[in-house]
């Protein structure tokens, strides 16, 4: 006998009320250097958090991408999050996902473009438990 499968009716299903989602760096084509995203609040969670950073289309020569999540109290003044940072990235279509901590209100994602990119698209989501 094989399992039955069908709509969820024990209330396990994802309630994305749970979770605080937002974006880090929207989805665009970044140039060489540094794009740091807006800070969100993330004051309602548990403080147990992912992230989640994805590439597109790549080109050029050597192009290299590296993320990490920031937070602040104040959304002005950022720091590292521990554990916060993602592998290096040198190959189109990728996609990397990472937990962590956090410490402080806001979080924020932070990448640099490096290499000669000629087309170097990412987008970066954050997101945490509520309480």
């Amino acid at each position: 006998m094989f399992p039955t499968f069908g709509p969820d009716t024990g209330g396990s299903a994802f309630d994305p009320t749970l979770a605080t989602i937002a974006l880090g760096i929207v989805p665009q084509n970044l140039n060489i250097g540094n794009t740091v995203g807006s800070g969100v609040d993330f004051n309602a969670g548990s403080g147990k958090c992912w992230a989640t950073l994805q590439t597109g289309a790549w080109s050029g020569t050597a192009p290299t991408l590296d993320g990490k999540i920031q937070e602040s109290t104040d959304n002005v003044t950022f720091t590292d999050v521990s554990g916060g940072g993602f592998t290096q990235i040198t190959t189109a279509n990728q996609s990397q996902t990472i937990a962590f901590t956090r410490s402080k209100r806001y979080l924020r994602a932070n990448v640099t473009v490096g290499g000669t990119p000629m087309n170097s698209q990412a987008a970066c989501t954050i997101a945490e438990a509520n309480q």
